[in-house]
């Protein structure tokens, strides 16, 4: 997997409201080699976020460590959903490994991964 550079924004209302989402959301703006791509997450506004490219995929990694949860969003080169986990307290350390949430973010990308299909 390769870290791509991006940064986050709260969503503007115009592209909320058209998705059906009445609560304040965050997007991705991932800087790709050709363009810019926006996408919108579900991590929270303390979550530590991380994006990723593996082959033809966009991995972004959402990391809680003090609730403790973790989730993964799989999306296409074309910016379309490709999948999604979220595992929190317990099921992190089922899923994850013996130290839940506290292990590096491509670990926990590459980990949950395994529950995508």
């Amino acid at each position: 997997m390769r870290s791509l550079r991006f940064s986050t924004r709260a969503e503007c209302w115009e592209r909320q409201r058209a998705a059906g989402r009445y609560n304040p959301g965050r997007e991705a703006l991932i800087h790709l080699r050709d363009r810019c791509l926006i996408v919108p997450i579900g991590a929270g506004g303390r979550d530590q976020v991380d994006v990723y490219q593996d082959h033809d995929r966009i991995a972004i990694v959402a990391v809680n460590t003090g609730l403790p949860y973790a989730g993964l969003e799989l999306f296409t080169l074309e910016g379309e959903a490709a999948g999604d986990v979220f595992v929190q307290e317990g099921e992190a350390y089922e899923s994850i490994g013996p130290k839940g949430v506290d292990y590096a973010p491509a670990t926990i990308a590459r980990r949950l991964g395994e529950y995508i299909y």
